[in-house]
């Protein structure tokens, strides 16, 4: 007797909505904006998001304007900083305690939701001290689990991502700090 071909379709309605219900498996689905500007050739089954995802798509452009004119506030206030002040001069301080402020009062209006902090331009000292009190403010409001988005170091001197390096080197007994699988610019900060 002849094999019979292994078919890939539902034939009930259990399997059906079993299949229609599986969510995707990286979480970043339907997250980012597509960039084939409305010529893409995957249509439905693209794992971006399109003006047909109404206000999922809609959310997501006004956070990626925000985030461009923060973005373009803190580059202005780095050249500010390279150019005009001396490193450690008085000047060149309150521009980076400016910076920071700059990155905590973005964070403060939850753009990506509550426990995710961009901390894309901020100094070292800034990036240590901030986490620390996230860390302090997670344990009082015991809450487990946190976003800390780094980059990967593109802007930073010689392209090392300081900021992401060194908040990795602060895992202790209470806190682990380590890569997200699906995106090394961002880290998970657990509390233990």
């Amino acid at each position: 007797m002849p094999k019979r071909k292994q078919r890939h379709f539902a034939h009930k309605p259990k399997k059906l909505k079993r299949a229609a219900q599986s969510p995707p498996k990286d979480p970043r689905w339907k997250t980012m904006i597509c960039r084939n500007l409305g010529d893409c050739p995957f249509g439905g089954r693209c794992q971006f998001l399109h003006k047909e995802d109404g206000p999922v798509y809609l959310k997501a452009v006004d956070i990626e304007k925000k985030k461009d004119a923060h973005s373009k506030k803190v580059q202005a206030l780095h050249t500010l900083l390279k150019k005009l002040h001396p490193e450690g001069s008085q000047k060149a301080l309150d521009v980076e305690e400016e910076i920071n402020k700059t990155v905590r009062e973005y964070n403060e209006t939850k753009p990506r939701g509550d426990h995710y902090y961009d901390l894309h331009g901020m100094t070292r000292n800034g990036a240590e001290a901030y986490i620390e009190e996230i860390v302090v403010e997670m344990k009082k409001s015991l809450v487990k689990r946190a976003s800390i988005e780094t980059g990967c170091g593109k802007h930073s001197k010689w392209n090392i991502p300081t900021i992401k390096d060194l908040l990795i080197a602060k895992n202790s007994n209470d806190i682990r700090i380590s890569c997200d699988q699906w995106n090394p610019g961002i880290l998970i900060l657990t509390i233990l």
